[in-house]
Formats: C-alpha cells, structure tokens, sequence
C-alpha cells in the first residue's frame, strides 16, 4: 500500500465517521437564531470538540478497550450492528 492510498484510507474513514455533511442540517437548525458571528463561533467550538475527541481517542482508546476487557473483534462487530 503506497503513502497516499493509506491517506486516503484514513481520511474516509474519518470522513464518514464524523460525517460533516450530514451534520449541515442539524447544524443550521440548532443556529437558525444567531447571527454569521455567533454561528461561526458555535462551528469552530464544534470542530474543536470533535479534533479533541479524535486525538483522545488515538492515545486513550486502545487502553480503554482494555480497561473493559474489549477487543478490537469485537468492537468491530458492535460497529457493525450499530
């Protein structure tokens, strides 16, 4: 697998993980009150809350896995159902 195609993959799989397009209508109904300024803050509080979460999980996530007693199979197979 080349550098790029690895790329590739990690970014769909965040893509469609924090899926930002399917997050437009939510977004634009919880704000339909506020102004371009108080709506361009509340996006880039969202998008820093989720850049947390993804890092914290990067690091905390396989330790918590472990801390539960879940493997990576089955983590995979509740994903799957959900």
């Amino acid at each position: 697998m080349t550098l790029f195609s690895g790329y590739l993959h990690i970014f769909t799989a965040l893509f469609v993980i924090v899926n930002p397009i399917g997050a437009i209508p939510l977004f634009i109904s919880y704000t339909r009150g506020q102004s371009t300024e108080e709506r361009r803050i509340a996006a880039r509080t969202a998008a820093i809350a989720v850049a947390v979460v993804l890092v914290l999980s990067i690091f905390v996530g396989d330790y918590l896995l472990q801390l539960f007693g879940i493997g990576i199979p089955s983590f995979r197979v509740g994903g799957g159902i959900l």
